[in-house]
């Protein structure tokens, strides 16, 4: 019985090492997907329009008639 005790908790770590390797590799996809996102010029726009709300520019003839 000790020596299936001891097949049962060296597989039992076994398992642990692995989710804790799937948790740090999950992890690591997550960091790298957010850093490509807020780290591009879309990312950018997208922080700003979080911030600031989405800017449209206006144009000339608009102007000329805000300005009348």
């Amino acid at each position: 019985m000790t020596r299936e005790r001891a097949i049962v908790e060296e597989r039992l770590a076994m398992i642990a090492g692995l989710i804790i390797l799937g948790a740090c590799v999950l992890g690591a996809l997550v960091v790298r997907v957010w850093w490509k996102l807020f780290n591009s010029a879309d990312g950018e726009r997208y922080l700003k329009m979080r911030v600031q709300g989405p800017f449209v520019p206006i144009e000339t003839e608009d102007v000329e008639q805000l300005n009348k």
